[in-house]
């Protein structure tokens, strides 16, 4: 769990944690520099499974997330924001359904606002692993604080890389190395919206298509399942004002859809990626 400055949430988020973990569990939580009362909140809760990692104040998402992972002393490891609440079965049903080959399992959530009470749940359909691959090239259909999965397998494909999405660079590279990702039609995560996440940040979203790290891991996936073309991941964000042989490529991707990847999907996938797909690769 990294956080900086989370005085407001850092309690219910840690509390939640505890109470879903086993009693041989870590908690390990990476403080960057916090100047509000983040640190006083996390002495406050007396628990011997909760472990400080205090870092410098500008170490950013990703290379917190590589620290714990390196401080980590279980190959099983959960992710978990600062801001988010764990409800006490999520654990459990993660590790019922990790296998020995799956990189990761993540879980549907709740999403609430200001309170609790504005819960709202997200689809609770399930991902399995043999046709996830497929659903993680239009979107990522996963909330990265909802992860449990393997360190061992997250460090072999490199980690996590300094990004706009650092999580969904991560998932692209691992299916693209033929690793497992599932998630449960159960709700592992309570989610909290609020203005202040980054994707919603003036300029996240042009930074987020530009990314060449994005691009190339976007690609290889693509390969990974088949794909015999070229580059298309800025195409398939901004699909207007493009040129002939932009729009002669993104009819080749949609053909490669409904020929390669539609047909293996169940139903309610089939109908949300046919969705994605008019929306992201029709230009207009």
């Amino acid at each position: 769990m990294p956080v900086r400055d989370g005085e407001r949430t850092i309690t219910p988020a840690v509390t939640s944690t505890l109470s879903a973990m086993s009693a041989d569990d870590e908690l390990l939580v990476f403080d960057d520099g916090s100047r509000d009362g983040t640190l006083q909140k996390l002495d406050d809760i007396r628990d011997n499974r909760i472990r400080i990692v205090i870092g410098g104040g500008s170490s950013g998402v990703a290379s917190a997330l590589n620290r714990l992972l390196s401080e980590a002393s279980h190959d099983i490891v959960a992710r978990m924001d600062a801001d988010d609440i764990v409800p006490p079965w999520r654990f459990a049903v993660q590790l019922q359904a990790l296998s020995g080959a799956t990189a990761a399992v993540f879980t549907t959530r709740l999403n609430f606002g200001t309170s609790l009470k504005s819960w709202r749940q997200s689809i609770p359909t399930p991902i399995r692993e043999g046709y996830s691959p497929a659903l993680f090239l239009l979107e990522n259909p996963v909330a990265h604080s909802s992860m449990l999965g393997s360190k061992q397998i997250i460090v072999k494909a490199g980690g996590y890389r300094t990004g706009p999405a650092e999580d969904y660079d991560l998932w692209l590279r691992l299916l693209a190395s033929g690793a497992g990702i599932s998630r449960t039609a159960t709700p592992g995560l309570l989610y909290r919206m609020h203005a202040h996440q980054v994707t919603k940040s003036a300029g996240w979203f042009d930074r987020f298509i530009q990314d060449d790290l994005l691009a190339n891991a976007h690609l290889d996936l693509l390969r990974h399942l088949g794909w015999e073309g070229g580059q298309c991941w800025p195409l398939i964000h901004r699909a207007k004002n493009l040129s002939p042989a932009e729009r002669d490529m993104l009819a080749g991707l949609h053909r490669f859809y409904e020929e390669r990847l539609l047909p293996g999907l169940p139903l309610h996938h089939r109908l949300r990626q046919k969705f994605l797909l008019n929306r992201l690769l029709v230009s207009k």
